[in-house]
C-alpha cells in the first residue's frame, strides 16, 4: 500500500493550516474577514510512501507578490525527498475581492520582505494570470 495522490494535498492543506495558526496569519484572516483561495497548484512525486511509514512535511511559505502568495509542502523520509507540493493562493475580502498579500503580511507586523519567488512559482502565477484572463 501507498499513500495515495490525494493524500499529499489533503497532508498540505493540515500543514498550512498549522503554518497559519503557528504565525498568526489565521487570527489576522479572522480578524478582517479574508480568506485563502488556492489559484494553482502543482505536486511532484519523486517517491512514494508507503502506509503507514511515518514522514516528515515542511511546509513554508516560499514568499509573495502583489497578488499571490506561495506555499512549499516538501515530504520527506529519512532525509530523503519523496514529495513536494506548490501552492499558490490568493487574499479574498468576503466579497471575492482580491487583497494584496502584504497587506495579510503587515496585519501580523511581519516586518519580512519577500524574496523572489523560485522559478516553479513564477511560471505557476503567469500560467495562473493567463487563465483568468
Amino acid at each position: 500500500m501507498h499513500m495515495t495522490n490525494s493524500r499529499y494535498l489533503s497532508f498540505s492543506d493540515l500543514g498550512r493550516l498549522n503554518l497559519l495558526i503557528r504565525t498568526g496569519l489565521a487570527s489576522a484572516l479572522r480578524k478582517n474577514d479574508w480568506q485563502l483561495e488556492i489559484c494553482g497548484q502543482t505536486r511532484t512525486l519523486t517517491r512514494m510512501l508507503k502506509a503507514p511509514q511515518a514522514f516528515k512535511m515542511i511546509c513554508e511559505i516560499d514568499g509573495w507578490t502583489d497578488t499571490h502568495i506561495a506555499f512549499n509542502h516538501v515530504f520527506r523520509r529519512r532525509g530523503s525527498i519523496h514529495a513536494a507540493v506548490n501552492t499558490l493562493m490568493q487574499v479574498a475580502d468576503k466579497d471575492g475581492n482580491t487583497i494584496a498579500p502584504q497587506r495579510l503580511i503587515d496585519a501580523i507586523s511581519w516586518i519580512e520582505t519577500s524574496p523572489e519567488l523560485p522559478e516553479y512559482f513564477a511560471a505557476l502565477a503567469q500560467e495562473t494570470g493567463a487563465s483568468a484572463a
